[in-house]
């Protein structure tokens, strides 16, 4: 059994519960191997521990591995906004953020987003 999956762009985006733009840079970001199909579409090799069970295969949509999968990927891209505006995640804050509530770290995320940048 293969311990990654082949996915495109937007199956892993669907999966992650993610928008297609997020997809991209977390896969960017992670360095993971990029195979351009027979179809002409690209595909991913994600390690299937970083992705939240398949609804398909197990028959529920949340759960704690999915919920934590996706405050993973909002935990990133959080940082990475914070580090495109000149602010440095630090080992401090980042165990910070951690422990944020998903409703809580989403919240900060949208707020970081839609400021001003310096």
């Amino acid at each position: 059994m293969s311990n990654e999956a082949t996915l495109t762009y937007k199956e892993f985006a669907s999966r992650m519960g993610i928008k297609l733009e997020s997809a991209r840079k977390t896969v960017q970001r992670h360095g993971w191997k990029r195979l351009v199909g027979t179809d002409g579409r690209a595909r991913i090799l994600v390690p299937a521990d970083y992705l939240p069970p398949d609804p398909d295969s197990f028959g529920a949509t949340n759960g704690p591995q999915a919920a934590s999968a996706r405050n993973g990927i909002v935990l990133d891209v959080l940082k990475d906004a914070l580090r495109q505006r000149g602010e440095k995640v630090g080992p401090i804050l980042a165990a910070a953020l951690v422990e944020l509530e998903p409703e809580a770290l989403k919240a900060l995320l949208l707020r970081v987003a839609s400021s001003p940048a310096p």
